[in-house]
């Protein structure tokens, strides 16, 4: 009996000894994490240096250049061209290459888009409008729809937007895009949280090789988070239209639907013009990048990798979608060799070449079958699970190969 009690004693103090030296691991991880978090803040709250780290905004973009007006008639170059483009995670990029603006100006169009969620690489674009603003009144309006897009719940629910409208009106979204860069032209861009529309739009521009979108824009989020009203805690449209119901609510917009967002937009764009005046100029430091939009102007090396390798995956689907088997087992073996580990990660790559070999099964193909299970192992080896094992073992069985 003393025994068994003397094994208890020890085996409670080796669960305690244990326990602590976790605990004591999980201190020093998350402290270590703190000081990183700590020093991220101590970076983008530092004072920008006004030769490199400064966004060139705050005053109209025909008042940059000493008073010169910049050309930038020639959209293959950027607002400050001398500057080049530089790595994705550089924020001397954005402070350079971005053509943003805190300013009120009488002619500008007001743009924004609705989707069909939040990523714009994956998430399509449902539809986009834009209103042309010219003596600050309203002159002309634009609305297309995407007919490949779909109405999500979230639209259903808050927006009077329905899959039939879609389906009736809906374009290519090619033409969409072609559509809108023609109604825009030149003008400056006003909207509230643009960074977010421009995310979607210069992404696919990208994609559809239309160009880039280089006009001048004015976010009016952060104009009123950060100089027309400071104090309030969010700076949503929501908090416009229920501090200043006169002005918003009257005519009883409902939110969206972008064509309806455009018009509320342009109504803060003239409630921060009320409240700070017409001739305003504010400027940008480093906190403020968390807004600017994600996917850049001129794309680095990596980008239009990204942007080729989503494309080609998109036509790998569809080829599988429309039942094309073997073109489509070509087209995901192809990926797996374009994708060179740079841009998907290794579970994608593993899906993408199951889907090979899957598609050239459907397709009754089994030498084409046999060199695609022969490069996916090749290409794992040591890396492949023992699900991955029995995976390939089960199409193997079926081609009576070991």
């Amino acid at each position: 009996m003393a025994i068994l009690g003397f094994v208890f004693l020890v085996f409670v103090i080796l669960v305690v000894i244990g326990s602590y030296q976790q605990d004591k691991e999980l201190r020093e991880k998350q402290k270590t994490e703190n000081q990183e978090i700590d020093e991220i803040l101590e970076l983008i709250s530092e004072p920008m240096d006004n030769n490199t780290k400064q966004i060139i905004i705050g005053r109209h973009p025909s008042e940059n250049n000493n008073g010169k007006a910049p050309d930038i008639s020639d959209k293959s170059v950027g607002p400050l061209e001398e500057v080049e483009n530089t790595a994705d995670n550089d924020s001397v990029y954005y402070t350079h290459m971005e053509p943003a603006a805190f300013c009120f100006v009488d002619n500008y169009t007001v743009i924004d888009i609705e989707t069909e969620g939040f990523n714009f690489k994956q998430d399509k674009i449902v539809e986009l409008s834009a209103v042309r603003v010219r003596d600050n009144k309203v002159v002309d309006h634009f609305q297309v729809f995407n007919k490949d897009s779909k109405v999500t719940d979230f639209l259903l629910d808050n927006s009077p937007l329905t899959q039939t409208v879609i389906d009736d009106q809906g374009i290519e979204i090619k033409e969409m895009l072609k559509q809108f860069l023609d109604f825009l032209g030149d003008d400056d861009m006003v909207g509230h949280n643009i960074g977010f529309d421009l995310n979607f739009i210069r992404y696919n521009l990208h994609y559809y090789d239309l160009g880039d979108l280089r006009n001048y824009y004015i976010d009016t989020m952060l104009i009123g988070k950060y100089f027309a009203q400071p104090n309030w805690h969010h700076h949503k449209v929501d908090n416009y239209i229920s501090r200043y119901p006169e002005k918003f609510g009257g005519d009883n917009l409902e939110q969206h639907t972008a064509i309806n967002d455009v018009m509320i937009e342009k109504r803060i764009y003239d409630l921060q013009r009320e409240t700070l005046g017409e001739d305003w100029t504010g400027m940008a430091d480093a906190s403020m990048l968390w807004s600017l939009p994600k996917h850049r102007i001129q794309l680095t090396e990596d980008g239009l990798k990204e942007v080729k390798l989503n494309r080609m995956k998109d036509k790998a689907d569809r080829l599988q979608n429309e039942k094309k088997y073997a073109d489509a087992g070509d087209a995901f073996t192809e990926l797996f060799y374009e994708n060179k580990g740079d841009v998907f990660s290794d579970k994608e790559i593993k899906w993408i070449y199951k889907s090979a070999i899957n598609n050239y099964e459907k397709a009754k193909d089994p030498e084409s079958m046999i060199m695609a299970i022969q490069q996916y192992e090749d290409a794992f080896g040591y890396f492949m699970t023992q699900a991955d094992h029995n995976w390939v073992n089960r199409r193997k069985e079926k081609l009576g190969i070991e």
